[in-house]
Parts: structure tokens; C-alpha cells; sequence
């Protein structure tokens, strides 16, 4: 609801710079009320409490705000071509993401007791040279990378994957 509220703000009549300062304000007070209803009811993301929600919506509020405030107000926009190039094949990416995913997890290199796609790759390339948790986010940046090359070139041919 919070999303909503804040698509019907920016959606409004007010000047560009009225509605950041808005989000900016409403995203810090939302922040704030959960931050102080978290000390009556704990913030839980895995509960989804009315505290996380409050918290979590005032900071994606606060970064909404950010974001309106550099591409509408000040308009600097070539920093968002990455995600335009995402957004438009959104659910093509996501869906063909995990299934390679899936393949990865589930297909094995080599014969008996050999190592899954997942685990080749990861062992290999990643934490052959670097500590477990380093290695996880190395490969997490470059399948997210992998994607975004995927979805600059479907962007760049103006393909728009529909499903």
C-alpha cells in the first residue's frame, strides 16, 4: 500500500521537486514510526511484521526518493540504462535465470559422485582463490552480470520478451 500511495504522490499535480521532498519526508516518518513500533513489536522480515513493513517501506520510499530526485529533478539518467535494460525483459530474466539455475543445481560433470554445474563452477572459478563468503558474492555479481549482458543484448535488438 505504502508503493501505491507513493505512485498516487508522484502521480500528482505538485512541481518535481515538491514531490521528492515529499517521498523524502513521508519515506523518513514511515522509517521512524516503525523503528518506533519495533520496540513494542519486534521488526521480523521472516514474519513480515507491521514494523518490518513500516521500515522497510520508508527505505525503499527514501531510495524512491533518491532515485526521482537524480532522474526527474536533476535529470541524470544514464545510470538507469542497466535497469531499463532489465525492466523491460523483467520476467524473461527472472524466469530464465532460475531455470538455469535449476540446471545448474540439478546436472552433474562427470560420472558417480561428481559435483553439480553449481558446484564445478563455484569451486572452480571462485573459491579456488577467495574465502567462502567472498566467493558467494562473487559469483552472485557475476551471474547478475551474466543477466544483465543477457538483457542489454535482447535491449539493444529491441526484443521485448512477453509471456
Amino acid at each position: 500500500l505504502l508503493g501505491v500511495l507513493a505512485g498516487y504522490w508522484i502521480r500528482g499535480t505538485r512541481r518535481p521537486v515538491e514531490k521528492a521532498v515529499g517521498l523524502l519526508a513521508m519515506g523518513a516518518l514511515t522509517m521512524v514510526l516503525g523503528l518506533t513500533w519495533s520496540t513494542v513489536f519486534p521488526i521480523n522480515k521472516n514474519l513480515w511484521t507491521s514494523s518490518y513493513a513500516l521500515f522497510a517501506g520508508g527505505a525503499a520510499m527514501l531510495f524512491l526518493a533518491l532515485c526521482y530526485w537524480l532522474v526527474v529533478v536533476r535529470s541524470w539518467y544514464r545510470w538507469t540504462r542497466p535497469f531499463a535494460a532489465y525492466g523491460v525483459n523483467a520476467i524473461a530474466v527472472y524466469f530464465f535465470s532460475e531455470l538455469l539455475v535449476l540446471i545448474m543445481y540439478r546436472v552433474r560433470v562427470g560420472t558417480g559422485g561428481a559435483p553439480t554445474i553449481h558446484t564445478a563452477l563455484y569451486d572452480y572459478f571462485f573459491a579456488s582463490w577467495l574465502a567462502p563468503v567472498n566467493a558467494s558474492l562473487a559469483f552472485a555479481v557475476v551471474y547478475v552480470m551474466l543477466w544483465l549482458a543477457a538483457a542489454a543484448l535482447l535491449y539493444r535488438n529491441r526484443l521485448f520478451l512477453k509471456f
